[in-house]
């Protein structure tokens, strides 16, 4: 029979790692976010509960939950996700959502004895993996890190990114803008003329996949293939730097953005899901 384990986040888990490293792509989040939370000068301003079902000494799937916030899943079987959703919601009964992956995630909700009819689906994501890059036609100007003096113009985009994409989310805080800026890790493209264009990002490196995202062209820049130029650049940068495949995630809704990542070689391998009950 299993057996559910509540575990302290802030501490090395080698079983726990065991299982989230057995599919880094799906499992990315709760690699990145227990390598923060257990480095003592890193971390959140938030208190995080980890839940574990296991059987046998084998670890079946992880909750990670932030409070107040969603529980993040991890890669495991439709069953046994419910029967996570059910201890999850028995243990924390003020769980209202759930992030992970989409089947899974569903059948946390059910586990968890939410009202499946009244159940908001937040948003729904393609996940996306590419180990080869392949050639899209060059849009004019170059890619360039960005500097600190970026800082202004990287805020204005998290804000409106935020907005368009995460309108149920809290927006980036002041400092946001700030720290991208000088992370060493954000890209942004720029015409020819020098005037910024599209911004992207590498905020994971998980085990020798790096995470590109968010991706983001304003309005008035958009259809002149300044973001497709900026994620293949930043994709073989990646490559030529340590990473054997780059992932990012993409909306579902957005078809046209799902396309061009397809052509410069991303690969769909799976969909997430936010939901929320009340």
């Amino acid at each position: 029979m299993p057996s559910f384990n509540q575990f302290p986040v802030d501490q090395p888990n080698n079983a726990i790692d065991v299982h989230l490293r057995s599919d880094r792509a799906v499992n990315q989040y709760h690699i990145h976010m227990l390598a923060r939370l257990r480095d003592p000068e890193d971390g959140y301003d938030a208190e995080f509960r980890g839940l574990a079902i296991e059987n046998e000494n084998e670890i079946l799937g992880v909750t990670i939950h932030s409070v107040p916030g969603d529980a993040l899943i991890s890669a495991m079987t439709e069953e046994t996700a419910r029967e996570l959703g059910t201890e999850h919601a028995r243990r924390f009964p003020d769980i209202r959502g759930v992030t992970g992956p989409e089947p899974c995630a569903w059948a946390f909700v059910r586990g968890a004895g939410a009202d499946v009819e009244k159940t908001t689906v937040i948003m729904q994501q393609g996940l996306f993996t590419l180990e080869r890059v392949s050639e899209v036609p060059a849009a004019s100007g170059r890619c360039r890190p960005a500097e600190p003096s970026d800082a202004e113009q990287l805020q204005t985009w998290l804000n409106e990114f935020s907005a368009e994409a995460l309108p149920t989310d809290p927006p980036p805080d002041e400092a946001a803008g700030k720290r991208l800026a000088s992370n060493g890790r954000c890209m942004i493209w720029e015409r020819e003329d020098g005037v910024p264009t599209s911004f992207t990002n590498n905020p994971r490196r998980v085990h020798g996949l790096w995470a590109i995202g968010p991706v983001y062209t304003p309005p008035e820049h958009r259809g002149f293939g300044y973001a497709s130029s900026l994620v293949e650049h930043i994709s073989r940068y990646a490559l030529a730097n340590g990473a054997d495949a780059c992932t990012l995630f993409t909306d579902l809704a957005n078809p046209v953005s799902n396309r061009i990542y397809e052509r410069i070689g991303y690969r769909r391998v799976g969909s997430f899901a936010t939901l929320r009950w009340p």
